[in-house]
């Protein structure tokens, strides 16, 4: 940043180069993914707090103690696969809870 003069019509106050005035410094921006379990829409994800990270969906489910499923991220999708049909079920009830708090 460079003070370049004094503006005359703003009453002596000087003015600067360098500084993009248009740009919102108050916007804190997140990433957000798509959540799936086996294809089903489940919920969002957003990383709102500093060290979130999107592993942290496959770290909670091993703490639920899910074992046989998959994750894969493309993108803003966050795919869960399981061949088990009722693990995929409990998969998807408990990150339904999951996501509305977190």
């Amino acid at each position: 940043m460079q003070m370049f003069g004094w503006n005359n019509n703003s009453g002596g106050i000087p003015f600067y180069t360098g500084i993009d005035y248009g740009k919102d410094e108050g916007i804190i921006n997140h990433d957000s993914y798509e959540v799936y379990v086996n294809g089903d829409y489940v919920g969002n994800k957003s990383l709102l707090a500093q060290g979130e990270e999107i592993s942290d969906i496959d770290k909670h489910l091993q703490l639920e103690g899910f074992r046989t499923f998959d994750e894969e991220v493309m993108g803003n999708h966050v795919d869960i696969n399981t061949n088990d049909l009722e693990e995929a079920r409990r998969i998807k009830q408990n990150l339904n809870v999951y996501l509305r708090i977190r």
